[in-house]
């Protein structure tokens, strides 16, 4: 067990620990809040402990957020009921973007190269997630690490992003694929 903590504490650093433990101790209580109150308090925990995080978010209730210091966020994104969001590989959403409730975003794997090493002694490979302005991700979808989902896209609710989404594009499926674009020739279909 000492072994595991001290390596865990040379790949993060200090600074991510304390943030650690502080998501762990502090966000147990501040999860289930209902309310007005409970979205100010949420955004406030995360004002301190993202890398950034600009105003008029909301962070619904039982929504899990771990690693946060690797979190970038824009202005208007609301993050909806139980979803699961792991920073640790490095994860930018833009402003103005929906995550539907269960959603699922990663930004990190598991190296599996090697079939004579067991699975919990390989290493974490840092996948960076970018998610672009005015995006809508439906509920219960898993996106994978490394992927870029582009400005103006709609990801259909259960779906699994594996590979880059094009920007004004909808996606869906599993895994995820093309479905048409939001663009036509006079410009985004549909009112704006």
């Amino acid at each position: 067990m000492k072994k595991i903590l001290l390596r865990y504490f040379r790949h993060h650093g200090f600074k991510k620990i304390v943030v650690l433990f502080l998501e762990e101790y502090i966000l147990w209580f501040l999860r289930p809040i209902p309310g007005f109150e409970g979205m100010f308090l949420r955004w406030l925990f995360y004002k301190v402990t993202f890398k950034k995080l600009k105003g008029g978010c909301i962070f619904y209730r039982n929504v899990n957020i771990v690693h946060t210091y690797n979190i970038e966020c824009g202005k208007g994104v609301s993050t909806y009921y139980g979803s699961i969001i792991d920073g640790r590989g490095g994860l930018r959403i833009g402003d103005n973007v929906m995550i539907g409730p269960l959603t699922m975003i990663m930004t990190f794997d598991h190296d599996f190269s090697s079939a004579k090493v067991p699975m919990n002694k390989l290493s974490v490979i840092d996948k960076p997630t970018i998610i672009e302005d005015n995006v809508w991700i439906g509920g219960n979808c898993s996106i994978l690490g490394g992927v870029t989902i582009g400005q103006g896209s709609i990801v259909a609710a259960g779906s699994v992003v594996t590979k880059d989404v094009p920007p004004n594009s909808i996606v869906g499926g599993v895994p995820a694929k093309f479905i048409r674009s939001r663009v036509d020739n006079e410009g985004l279909s549909g009112k704006e």
